[in-house]
């Protein structure tokens, strides 16, 4: 390899298969990037389906790496942000998968106001695992909920008396504990729903009220009993199922707007609500720019006003370490959610970009680990 070549993961032709290359060149930044040599990067879901043609039609590339969660060092800027100096940590996603930026390589190249900068107290293994959860959260409740998340404007933790809570049906995933915690810091009550093991850690990171799933007819009459103005919820697992039962929380002869936001676009199994609207939306379009996999949104493609929007929305949580999330990581009102390094369990096994194409097939064959997991890859 040259300098002006590296290594990393691609997608191959065959579905299922990873390639992993040696020929990829390096990234250059564009205005306003960094480029990051990466040091750790997480695995997420649509690492796998981006292996599968039917889902990935939209996008899929055989130059397209994978991933999309980092953390690593600043080795080049063209930025405009002081503090995101060369030679600096970093932390953040790209839209790996659906381009030729991935973070399963040894270098990607970021917007600069999409990253965070790591307070020193927190490694940068956990971090790795941080962006593309907590992000897609504050996607789905800042943009399409469209709840208030602007704690500049409105000051910390301010209380909403008058906003009924916000469900979050799946409140133990990752993205499910980032709500709630975004929630509590901007003045929001939640109602969690997850397993009984969980439910006192989602009281600790700020859920006002929690239920446990395993009775759902229960939990479900409980809820239209206590909140029956219920006016949102945000379904982590959007499954048939989960779709169902958020829509049942919903008192039936309620009046104004309702809203279930799922993370995974999925029909009801037999309960739909004409009167409950449903959504589903990417968080690539915090990007505020066109990225191929934003094509599988059909009629729900961002306008130009969406962009600009969520393009404004992820900047006041990031810009390094200006935007809210430098600041409530540091204060610790923000807790980074724990992660495993592959290879798991005191196992031994390939680390670097051959522990993750192995790690990635495994996720591809249906095998999902419990929580976040990892991959040491500053020595790929």
């Amino acid at each position: 390899m040259s300098d002006h070549t590296m290594r990393g993961l691609t997608i191959a032709e065959e579905a299922g298969k990873i390639d992993v290359r040696n020929d990829l060149l390096t990234p250059k930044p564009g205005p306003g990037q960094l480029r990051v040599a990466i040091e750790f990067a997480a695995q997420n879901p649509p690492d796998a389906y981006a292996l599968v043609p039917e889902q990935s039609k939209d996008y899929r590339s055989r130059d397209h790496v994978l991933g999309s969660d980092f953390a690593g060092t600043i080795v080049e800027s063209n930025a405009a942000l002081p503090g995101a100096a060369i030679g600096s940590r970093v932390c953040g996603w790209v839209p790996g998968d659906t381009t030729t930026t991935g973070t399963f390589a040894e270098y990607t190249v970021c917007d600069a106001a999409l990253t965070v900068k790591p307070p020193d107290h927190l490694p940068l293994d956990q971090l790795a695992a941080f962006s593309f959860s907590f992000f897609t959260a504050l996607h789905a409740l800042g943009s399409q909920a469209g709840l208030q998340l602007d704690l500049e404007r409105l000051g910390e933790e301010h209380a909403r008396a008058e906003q009924s809570p916000i469900l979050v049906w799946g409140a133990g995933t990752a993205c499910g504990q980032y709500a709630i915690q975004i929630l509590r810091v901007a003045g929001y009550q939640s109602i969690a729903i997850a397993g009984s093991k969980s439910l006192d850690s989602l009281r600790r990171l700020g859920a006002t009220y929690a239920f446990g799933r395993e009775d759902e007819a229960s939990t479900v009459q409980q809820i239209r009993a206590q909140w029956p103005h219920l006016e949102k919820a945000l379904d982590c697992h959007a499954s048939p199922e989960t779709v169902d039962a958020c829509l049942r929380c919903f008192a039936a002869d309620q009046k104004g707007e309702r809203q279930v936001h799922k993370l995974l676009p999925s029909l009801p199994s037999g309960h739909g609500r004409g009167d409950v609207r449903q959504t589903f939306a990417l968080i690539h379009a915090l990007l505020g720019r066109p990225v191929p996999l934003l094509a599988m949104l059909g009629d729900e493609y961002p306008s130009a006003d969406v962009f600009a929007s969520d393009r404004r929305l992820a900047e006041r949580w990031a810009s390094y370490d200006q935007g809210h999330l430098h600041r409530l990581l540091s204060s610790g009102k923000i807790i980074v959610l724990p992660a495993k390094t592959w290879p798991l369990d005191g196992k031994t096994g390939e680390q670097g970009l051959a522990g993750a194409k192995e790690a990635l097939l495994s996720m591809y064959a249906g095998h999902t680990p419990s929580g976040k997991v990892v991959h040491r890859l500053g020595d790929a």
